[in-house]
């Protein structure tokens, strides 16, 4: 495996784990918005990083050498949910109709409760969207006397809020339209056979409730356009490790 070749510095990243997350606390996640990203992909954005996750991914830096430097994917917070069926191309009209559909449920989105997030995993997997995953081991917060620092803060101060995330919202500029409209992740993408590793935060099957009339809605609107990820292998991914 690219950049995580022997088990030495498998162990390495463990250890950096084991001890950053002895000190952390448990957080939680704020839904922000449903979002169609690039090639239009149906994801759940989160606010941002709550302190602790942001402290994880600063200690990680000193294992640059380890892994590979940080992707655009794991720099803003959020799900992916769906993606597009193979050889269907979105038309301008058709991103009209999916961000008029997300906009629609961000009001119920609203009022949706936060996501308790009290580990992180490092995960071996065989598909992008981790579907299939071989072999996984988790990291417990356990510093649970300042749990409360994280809980109901306004957004400006729990937050490290990367311009990505700010830039993102309902009324998308003409070059991020194409961006969307562009091809190149559809489901293939994401369940073809690819082995990797990464560090991410493992929320199987939340608010499926919602996201459940979210894609019968898409549906609707855009007949046998999408494929939906397994709620099951729900996630945050934090950083590719490969």
């Amino acid at each position: 495996m690219s950049h995580l070749k022997t088990d030495q510095a498998l162990a390495e990243l463990e250890r950096t784990l084991r001890v950053t997350c002895e000190r952390l606390s448990p957080s939680e996640l704020s839904p922000h918005r449903f979002f169609v990203a690039w090639h239009g992909v149906i994801t759940l954005m989160f606010r941002a990083l709550p302190p602790p996750l942001s402290t994880l991914k600063r200690e990680l830096l000193a294992l640059e050498g380890v892994f590979i430097p940080e992707s655009s994917g794991s720099l803003w917070p959020k799900l992916t949910l769906a993606a597009l069926q193979p050889q269907r191309r979105l038309s301008s009209a058709d991103v009209d109709r999916l961000l008029e559909v997300c906009e629609g449920f961000n009001e119920r989105l609203e009022s949706a409760l936060p996501v308790r997030v009290s580990s992180v995993s490092i995960v071996h997997y065989t598909q992008q969207s981790l579907e299939r995953i071989e072999q996984s081991r988790s990291f417990s917060f356990k510093n649970i006397r300042t749990e409360e620092r994280w809980r109901d803060i306004s957004p400006p101060l729990q937050l490290e809020v990367s311009s990505l995330l700010a830039t993102r919202d309902p009324m998308i500029t003409e070059s991020e339209r194409a961006k969307v409209m562009m091809e190149g992740r559809s489901i293939r993408h994401y369940r073809h056979p690819q082995e990797g590793w990464s560090l991410i935060v493992e929320l199987p099957f939340v608010y499926q409730e919602l996201i459940t009339a979210l894609s019968l809605e898409i549906e609707r609107r855009l007949p046998q356009s999408y494929e939906w990820l397994s709620p099951q292998s729900r996630h945050l991914t934090l950083r590719a490790l490969n």
